[in-house]
């Protein structure tokens, strides 16, 4: 999915609405968020993570290296770093 095709709408967004963006899970978005360096969302008083455009661009980057070109976790960190 890509998120051109939706209206910027909003600053940031929940995760939940994140997840059904990807049509992934919400604990897919958490594990991502560990693993790459290039997410940082912002979290609220309560802890309740909070995504910019720019997570949601770079979770399109991850996402697409993982789902649609098969890459590993490894391998798309590696890809990542060396761009």
């Amino acid at each position: 999915m890509k998120t051109s095709e939706k209206p910027i709408e909003k600053i940031f967004y929940k995760i939940s609405e994140v997840a059904d963006m990807f049509n992934v899970n919400i604990s897919t978005i958490r594990f991502w968020e560990k693993e790459f360096d290039i997410l940082q969302p912002k979290k609220n008083k309560k802890g309740n993570r909070l995504f910019r455009i720019q997570d949601i661009n770079n979770l399109e980057i991850i996402y697409h290296l993982l789902k649609e070109r098969g890459f590993t976790v490894e391998g798309a960190k590696k890809k990542i770093k060396d761009n």
